[in-house]
């Protein structure tokens, strides 16, 4: 693992609104990045977190655009893909548990 140094400093306000500093690491062989910081939180801190930049993302009189995914989209077409028996939803991993 590789620390990556990243300063949340740089970063368009709103998002170190919520989280001003934290640790970065980067697999050197995968790639796979995560937060050190955010990974290490305890329950109530990393909840009270997630609440709040998802309550300020998504509370319709915050004046920000936002780019969510096209959630609907997406479902729709796994399952075309899963009832035609061209991907295997056994195999399949949601790392963001949406």
């Amino acid at each position: 693992m590789e620390m990556l140094n990243i300063s949340l400093k740089k970063y368009l306000f709103p998002y170190n609104k919520f989280l001003t500093e934290a640790d970065f690491y980067k697999c050197n062989q995968c790639g796979f990045t995560f937060s050190k910081t955010v990974f290490e939180m305890d329950n109530s801190a990393w909840t009270l977190l997630n609440i709040n930049f998802h309550s300020y993302f998504e509370n319709p009189t915050t004046e920000i655009i936002i780019n969510q995914p096209p959630y609907l989209q997406q479902a729709l077409m796994l399952k075309v893909l899963i009832e035609n028996h061209i991907i295997d939803e056994k195999d399949m991993l949601d790392y963001a548990e949406g």
